[in-house]
């Protein structure tokens, strides 16, 4: 967890200076939300470095960032977890959250692709 939020704050603080790419701290949880962000459109990639790092592509489009907002919902400190109902409602406010469950890491609007009917840890609000 600790290692997610060190990853959003370099992708944040990446966006911020205009950068093409960032290195972020690796582990296989790291790799599964990035994976999940990659399909979703929010960064153009990763790549594997040595030492366990990752390099993070970022994506812009009109030479805006694609990613306006993004912030840690859940933190080590104040752990928080959603229904299923919490989730759809965040879906309709026009927020992606990447959220935790038994079944994996999820966008919240593949809650209504895939009718999961199982809430989970939200860990990124992305706006």
């Amino acid at each position: 967890m600790i290692r997610l939020c060190d990853m959003v704050a370099r992708i944040k603080n990446g966006h911020s200076r205009s950068r093409l790419e960032v290195e972020v701290l690796g582990s296989k949880f790291c790799e599964e939300v990035l994976e999940c962000l990659t399909v979703e459109g929010y960064i153009r990639g990763y790549s594997r470095l040595p030492k366990g790092k990752l390099k993070v592509f970022l994506k812009y489009k009109e030479g805006k960032s694609v990613i306006q907002k993004m912030s840690m919902v859940s933190r080590p400190g104040c752990r928080v977890y959603y229904s299923a109902k919490q989730l759809r409602n965040c879906f309709y406010k026009n927020e992606f959250i990447l959220f935790s469950s038994s079944k994996g890491v999820f966008m919240n609007k593949a809650l209504l692709l895939t009718q999961l009917n199982s809430g989970g840890e939200p860990l990124i609000s992305i706006r």
